[in-house]
């Protein structure tokens, strides 16, 4: 089955499966996978579809957005091609980035966001001419900020998004 949505066409797989609820995703090939129980019509399928348009638009674009970011992924500023290799460890190069099959890509951005970013929070610190309590750093994806700073719990939040910028702007 298909379904036409903002003048593209996409396919609709269903699993029928022995459950109660029916739910909706749309994957990274782009396709809306129903999983519903055996009783359920296609036309009550569709219409379900047609009633989770605006959320559906929304998750793919979501996923549009996702698979352009990993073909051009971005590390401080700068653009690199993600070639994958069969070793353990990452190579940065300086145009191309090395990673092994199966790397969790999330966890190591996050591991260098730490680190990175505590190295730039120290200097900053140390630029206070006031003594001021040592902030603590947490690191979370933020929709609308870059980052806070807490001054009752002395504690600086930044959005993980920041990895992807330059560093000196």
């Amino acid at each position: 089955m298909e379904v036409k949505i903002e003048d593209k066409v996409i396919k609709v797989i269903i699993t029928r499966k022995k459950n109660k609820n029916t739910y909706l995703r749309i994957k990274d090939d782009l396709n809306i996978y129903v999983t519903t129980n055996y009783f359920i019509k296609e036309k009550d399928i569709l219409k379900l579809i047609d009633d989770n348009m605006p959320q559906i638009i929304k998750m793919l674009n979501r996923m549009e957005r996702k698979k352009k970011q990993e073909e051009n992924f971005y590390y401080l500023g700068r653009k690199y091609d993600l070639i994958y290799y069969n070793q353990k460890d990452i190579i940065v190069g300086s145009e191309k980035m090395f990673i092994p099959h199966n790397f969790n890509l999330d966890k190591w951005i996050l591991k260098e966001a730490k680190r990175i970013f505590q190295v730039e929070l120290d200097y900053i610190y140390n630029l206070f001419p006031k003594t001021i309590p040592y902030p603590s750093l947490t690191i979370r994806k933020m929709k609308t900020r870059f980052g806070v700073c807490n001054v009752k719990t002395n504690r600086v939040t930044l959005n993980l998004e920041l990895i992807y910028k330059d560093i000196k702007f």
